[in-house]
């Protein structure tokens, strides 16, 4: 039976109750009239005894108690009721059977359908009956045929029998199981169900009913089935049809661009179409009006013979672009015809460009959005497979850019080096400021040893003046990165450098951690180093200084690792070679090194010159969050893991930050008789410090001073105070100081606190000589441009002012202070500056988060010493010092006046003004350097051999003289 067909047939679904397992998916499909449905069960299960009906034939189905869903493989033996899968054990050739139990009658049947588009009169059915167990002896068991054309499932309906398809028991010997294969114990059943008017589309079920023996029942088999439908065809024949389609279905009017129109015919009926012509109109797109469409493998044909017609064309450059339905014609062997179409959407065709042309002179390219190509460029730089090209010869302006970034996604065909020359074609798209191929594109790979010379930049490219652009297209105005950048995007470009500011470790660097080394900021070798200067960053505001912003800096990230370059920490003065690709990154510009040969490795480490014996040396150090290793729960130190970050370090780490700082105070600052201290957590803190100077050198001992402030994060200003000076007095002014201006939050309090970090005033002796020292650290320069910011800065400013005047204009007595602002409202206690004396010398140091300047928006060093100008401050009070403040920074060489980095440019954030009785004794001021200029991501943070990297700010040291001796002529110079 191996050879009999099988039809398409659908699974038949039954479930637990009979109301619902006689549900099917669909019947036996009888397509055609005269041509016979077979069936041979081959199929069931040859095993087990629970096999579910869903491996039944399609279309077939059974009953038999209601609840029964699965039927069991069996060769005779089993005399329980049920609906069985009869055969030799673990045959194959298997029949389809039942035995009736005592209480429960089964039915075996199938449904089929007429789908031949006529009627059905009458069916030819044939089975080969088989007795695989006799129950009794001697008595006969019986299937009973019967159909039905109103059935609902396999039992339910109106059945009519057929006697001459009943199959009886042939062998009544011998009860017990019984080869149903053997010729005697089989019956060749047929007869012919005439009478019927079975018309297109309606059902006719048939089942065999076990009936009801006496004693033990048979167990009896269908196999070998067939039934073939006759009867009249219906109505005339139909003609053919088909589905058309375009791959790709959008295409450029250009003449060469192919693509393969196909048609799939379907078939005529009565009769059924046994083959195809196929043929399109397709002179809308410039072609013949009665093309041929093939099936052989030729003319576009993907596989010949398998009922896909097809044929490859190209749009010609005269047909408009829009939509496009082209008309097929299918002919079939009857000579009937049908017609389906083909849409097809025409463009314009995609435009060769340069890549200067794409780039354009603006931010933006002008065939953004849109498709194009551009031929015989030279790739620069792999990325995964992602790449740049440059075009070799360019289009001669200098105005845009030469060269573009390629995204491929995953696409990796074909695989590209440095040095292939590329066409590309693909959709042009801005991704975070830079102009790119994007995904999809087509690279077309040509040859390789392509080369491309990098523009060397020098001193005037890029520039330093932001009004003076490098790229001078149709740029917005004021965006001075554009102007120096947008015109080499994406282009190679060489230099001789020089490291401006560090590389930076990202945001895992602090205090105690060195974090990863990113990107860092340099200058073309020769060009002065640049300083921050007066005024609001370019364009500014009108009306007020103008800072140009330093544009000459570049920023060289080495994260893209392009041809095995790797980030290092390297330091300020590091120079180098290199050749980078320049790469806009949300308009901001970076140069990712291709090439990097770093040179000769500088040394940061500047420590300040030594004073004379006999001189007063008071210095200034930000210590950068140097917090002790005690976990002090709800302080800013508070964290559940120790080590993870610097404001809660473990033993080994505060450990490496006492002999960094150690080192920092004893060989870089010379071993100040003062240190002003900020950024430090506790006295605790400061006492270690002092304890490990003494460990270090035997011969220094200080005196820590500190007094807790208003810091969320739990910073203090404090002293440091050799045991030669005699300590008359440490106190902090402006702890309950409140103000009603520059509060944040929303909304925003009523008032707040004015001094986050309250000035603390060290009143000592030196050699007989009374002198004092006020330490300050004001609000950062964070978000300056905002009205907030500038308020309170301008009213910390005016505060110290007030403090500073104070004490010049006392006369040996505490000084009560007056609100300097209507905004400032004093502590309840008032404020009080203990023992003012303007004949003795006042310093002021410490990180005024200010320059010596004025920043445009707030002049907060000014405001202190008393020189600020009105018109050069958005932001600016009345002066109140009189007479204004000595600023001892300025006497320096402006080569050296910086104490802080920041985005590569260097600044004097910390300083030390002196009253005019502190300014006859002056001898000095030196800067110290080893912080500012050493990387945060470099192993001399964790390095206890060096002062380098013990904090992010420099330190200064200020000498005096009460000897005059040791004066050098500056208690005759002017005021600076």
């Amino acid at each position: 039976m191996s050879g009999k067909y099988l039809g398409s047939l659908y699974v038949l679904a039954l479930s637990a109750a009979f109301a619902s397992n006689s549900a099917f998916a669909a019947c036996v499909s009888l397509s055609a009239l005269d041509s016979s449905y077979t069936q041979n069960f081959d199929s069931l299960a040859n095993s087990g005894t629970a096999n579910d009906a869903s491996t039944l034939p399609a279309g077939w189905a059974f009953y038999f108690n209601g609840t029964t869903t699965t039927y069991r493989a069996d060769n005779g033996g089993s005399n329980a009721g049920g609906i069985y899968s009869y055969g030799a054990t673990g045959s194959n050739e298997r029949a389809f059977g039942t035995l009736l139990s005592s209480t429960n009658t089964p039915f075996i049947g199938a449904c089929f359908q007429n789908d031949t588009g006529g009627t059905i009169t009458s069916l030819d059915i044939s089975y080969t009956g088989e007795e695989w167990r006799l129950g009794t002896a001697s008595r006969a068991d019986v299937l009973n045929f019967e159909y039905s054309t109103d059935a609902t499932d396999v039992k339910t309906g109106t059945w009519t029998g057929v006697s001459a398809l009943n199959f009886t028991t042939p062998d009544q010997a011998t009860a017990g199981a019984k080869d149903g294969n053997s010729v005697a114990e089989q019956t060749a059943l047929s007869s012919t169900i005439s009478g019927l008017t079975l018309a297109s589309g309606a059902t006719v079920w048939i089942h065999w009913v076990d009936g009801n023996a006496s004693s033990a029942d048979d167990g009896l088999a269908v196999d070998n089935f067939s039934l073939t439908p006759h009867g009249t065809s219906g109505g005339g024949s139909t003609n053919p049809g088909g589905n058309g389609s375009a791959t790709p279905s959008s295409v450029p009017n250009d003449g060469a661009t192919a693509t393969l129109l196909t048609v799939v015919p379907t078939p005529g009926t009565n009769p059924t179409s046994a083959s195809y012509t196929v043929s399109a109109d397709l002179s809308a797109i410039g072609g013949s009006a009665t093309q041929t469409f093939y099936d052989d493998g030729s003319n576009g044909d993907v596989t010949g013979g398998d009922g896909t017609f097809s044929f490859s064309t190209t749009v010609a450059g005269t047909t408009s672009p829009g939509a496009v339905s082209l008309t097929a014609t299918i002919v079939d062997d009857q000579a009937r015809a049908g017609a389906t179409s083909i849409s097809l959407t025409v463009t314009a065709p995609v435009p060769n460009l340069k890549i200067g042309a794409i780039q354009g002179t603006g931010d933006a390219s002008p065939y953004a959005g849109q498709t194009v190509t551009t031929t015989g460029n030279v790739v620069t730089v792999v990325s995964g497979n992602n790449f740049y090209m440059q075009d070799p010869v360019g289009d001669g302006n200098p105005d845009t850019s030469d060269a573009i970034y390629v995204f491929r996604g995953s696409s990796t065909t074909p695989a590209v080096a440095v040095g292939d020359i590329v066409d590309v074609t693909g959709k042009i798209s801005e991704f975070n400021g830079t102009t790119e191929f994007g995904s999809p594109v087509t690279v077309t790979l040509n040859s390789s040893g392509g080369s491309v010379t990098p523009v060397l930049l020098n001193s005037s490219m890029p520039s330093s003046n932001p009004a003076l652009p490098v790229c001078t297209g149709s740029l917005p105005a004021g965006n001075v990165a554009e102007g120096n950048w947008e015109c080499l995007e994406s282009m190679l470009v060489s230099f001789d450098g020089v490291v401006v500011g560090a590389t930076g470790g990202g945001s895992a660097a602090d205090g105690t951690h060195p974090g990863t080394p990113g990107s860092f900021y340099a200058t073309v070798g020769g060009v002065a180093r640049p300083f921050r200067e007066p005024g609001i960053a370019y364009p500014g505001v009108a009306g007020y200084p103008v800072w140009d912003g330093d544009p000459e800096i570049m920023e060289i990230y080495f994260g893209k690792g392009f041809n095995g370059t790797s980030a290092a920490p390297y330091n300020a003065g590091q120079t180098f070679a290199m050749t980078a690709v320049v790469a806009d990154f949300s308009g901001g510009y970076e140069l990712y090194p291709t090439v990097f040969t770093p040179g000769s490795t500088p040394i940061t480490v500047q420590p300040v010159a030594d004073s004379a014996t006999g001189t007063l040396t008071i210095a200034s150090q930000n210590m950068l969050h140097f917090y002790d290793d005690v976990d002090d729960p709800g302080t800013g130190d508070n964290c559940t893991t120790p080590g993870t970050k610097d404001v809660c370090p473990t033993t080994a780490q505060f450990d490496i930050r006492l002999s960094k700082l150690s080192l920092q105070v004893r060989t870089v600052l010379k071993a100040p008789a003062v240190v002003g201290v900020q950024e430090v957590e506790n006295i605790n803190a400061l006492q270690k410090l002092a304890n490990q100077i003494h460990v270090d050198d035997s011969s220094l001992t200080y005196a820590p001073y500190l007094i807790e402030g208003n810091d969320v994060g739990g910073i203090d200003v404090g002293f440091l105070v050799r045991s030669y000076v005699t300590v008359n007095a440490v106190t902090q002014i402006g702890k309950d100081t409140q103000t009603d201006d520059g509060c944040g939050g929303s909304p925003a309090p009523a008032s707040c606190i004015l001094n986050d970090r309250p000035p603390l005033l060290l009143d000592a002796s030196f050699s007989g000589q009374r002198f004092a020292v006020l330490v300050i650290h004001n609000r950062s320069l964070s978000s300056v441009d905002t009205t907030r910011v500038q308020r309170k800065r301008l009213e910390q400013a005016e505060y110290v002012a007030a403090i500073a005047q104070a004490w010049q204009t006392g006369t040996g007595s505490s000084v009560g202070l007056v609100s300097p602002d209507a905004h400032i409202t004093l502590g309840a206690n008032g404020e009080t500056v203990p023992n003012a004396d303007g004949s003795v010398p006042l310093v002021i140091v410490g990180d005024y988060n200010a320059y010596e300047f004025t920043d445009g928006y707030v002049d907060v060093t000014g405001q202190i010493k008393g020189t600020a100008v009105q018109a050069d401050n958005v932001t600016w009070a009345a002066q109140t010092t009189t007479p204004t403040m000595c600023d001892a920074g300025l006497t320096t060489d402006p080569a050296t006046r910086y104490s802080f980095m920041f985005d590569g440019y260097v600044q004097e954030l910390d300083h030390a003004l002196l009253t005019r009785a502190a300014w006859t004794d002056f001898v000095s001021l030196h800067n110290a350097h080893g912080n500012a200029d050493t990387s945060e991501a470099g192993p001399e943070v964790t390095d206890i051999t060096t002062p380098a990297r013990s904090a992010d700010h420099d330190g200064q040291v200020v000498t005096l003289t009460f000897d005059r001796l040791f004066g050098d002529g500056f208690e005759g110079d002017t005021c600076r």
